[in-house]
């Protein structure tokens, strides 16, 4: 993924399993609705999670990649 689409500033929320994607990108700053509960990353090259909490502020359960 190399940005986020302006249209999606209304996202709420975002499955990112099976997607092979390594980070979130900086442009999910603009995304003022997003509420991730669940991240499930498994299946992805994601290593860690993002380093910035506000957009992660909700999460309450996380399926790390194996």
């Amino acid at each position: 993924m190399r940005g986020t689409p302006v249209e999606l500033f209304n996202l709420r929320y975002l499955n990112l399993r099976d997607t092979k994607i390594r980070e979130l990108p900086k442009s999910m700053e603009r995304l003022n609705n997003l509420q991730i509960q669940t991240l499930d990353a498994r299946n992805t090259c994601m290593e860690r999670l993002p380093s910035g909490k506000s957009k992660l502020s909700n999460l309450r359960h996380y399926a790390p990649q194996k």
